[in-house]
């Protein structure tokens, strides 16, 4: 039984204020955090500013206390009917994640998980982060057994990079998301990364942010010194995807381009094509992305979601309809480690994270964690894709 229940200001990665819930019951007591977000967009839940976030929650605090950390989806509907707009959709994930911590994390989701996503690791990133690229992040996908395997694969993949990049005098330094920011153009990065990707049977995903280069009706690369209308920015991302064997390709027009997106998707084979601000996370969006064909893979976020009970839905529309759903880390993340616990107990095939910072480690270190525990009862699976 939750006994009392707070919230606490924290800050996150970027130095940033977020909040922290801290759920207290009889079996002890169990935090989570949030992401900050400095600016939502249209189609997404409000998040709250701090103040206003503490504010609103003592406002509603009383209404869980004495509920069962069990159920967390009677929790769930609880805040529905708070309305998740109104009590702040960073109040309603914190409240949703400490109340699932508490009644046992993946194993209250999914009592017998057996299957693991597959990690996708942020190699490379440009765009809002700095540097030389503007497409936003460039990511590695192994193509191995175990999650052991997996998360070593990516974490010495990244080093090497490193490495060599370092040796070029190419590195920058190091982004939010874990991330090299390179003193490489965008073609450069993409050469370099699919060379020494190939040379160790890794596949590639690309994050091109359209949001961020879409400026009033062109797509701009102005590292490179080139616009594109919608119909050049296509095959500019068809010739990526055909010349440097991409595998996965995340949010290539701005976030209300349904229409592009299924053009792409047309062009596309064996590719998944991924929408994040495209969905928001949003039920009715996923739904008209569905029925235009608009993608085959969509990118969650818990945040936006709003609750725990909400993204598990999402995930099993998903599934039906047999598309590729994605799980990942943001930008301004905190220490919180029950992104993992979400993976496997909602059961997403692709779980993005970045490879360095301990905002980012905290949750590839829980998912091993889950991983070796489950592998104490019964063997278990990672995700294959034909990507």
């Amino acid at each position: 039984m939750i006994k009392d229940i707070e919230i606490v200001p924290i800050w996150s990665s970027m130095g940033n204020r977020s909040v922290k819930v801290v759920v207290k019951t009889d079996k002890g007591v169990f935090s989570a955090s949030s992401p900050t977000f400095l600016d939502t967009g249209r189609n997404e839940f409000r998040h709250l500013e701090v103040t206003q976030a503490i504010k609103k929650f003592h406002d509603v605090k009383k209404e869980f206390i004495g509920m069962t950390e069990d159920d967390y989806d009677i929790i769930d509907d609880r805040i529905n009917k708070l309305g998740i707009n109104s009590i702040g959709a960073n109040v309603a994930a914190c409240i949703s994640k400490a109340c699932v911590k508490a009644g046992g994390g993946y194993k209250v989701l999914k009592p017998d998980a057996m299957r693991f996503p597959i990690p996708m690791a942020n190699i490379v990133s440009g765009g809002i982060h700095g540097g030389y690229c503007s497409i936003q992040s460039f990511f590695v996908i192994p193509r191995v057994n175990t999650l052991y395997e997996a998360v070593n694969e990516n974490y010495l993949f990244w080093k090497d990079v490193g490495k060599m990049l370092k040796e070029r005098g190419m590195i920058l330094g190091r982004s939010s998301e874990g991330g090299w920011i390179v003193h490489f153009t965008d073609l450069k990065t993409i050469e370099f990364l699919s060379h020494h990707a190939s040379q160790r049977n890794l596949g590639i995903g690309i994050d091109f942010g359209g949001s961020n280069l879409y400026n009033r009706g062109k797509y701009v690369y102005d590292k490179i010194g080139k616009k594109f209308d919608a119909g050049e920015q296509l095959e500019f991302v068809k010739q990526f995807v055909d010349r440097y064997n991409v595998t996965y390709v995340q949010d290539p027009f701005h976030g209300n381009d349904f229409e592009n997106f299924s053009e792409l998707r047309k062009k596309l084979k064996d590719v998944v094509v991924c929408g994040s601000e495209l969905y928001s996370s949003q039920p009715t969006r996923i739904k008209r992305g569905i029925s235009l064909k608009s993608t085959n893979g969509v990118n969650l976020e818990i945040e936006r979601a709003g609750t725990v009970s909400r993204l598990v839905r999402l995930v099993d529309n998903i599934r039906e309809v047999g598309h590729v759903s994605v799980l990942g880390d943001r930008i301004e993340e905190t220490t919180d480690d029950f992104l993992a616990d979400l993976a496997v107990g909602s059961g997403v095939d692709v779980l993005k994270y970045g490879v360095s910072g301990g905002e980012h480690l905290s949750k590839i270190n829980r998912l091993l964690e889950i991983w070796f525990d489950v592998s104490s009862r019964i063997t278990p699976e990672i995700t294959k894709l034909s990507i």
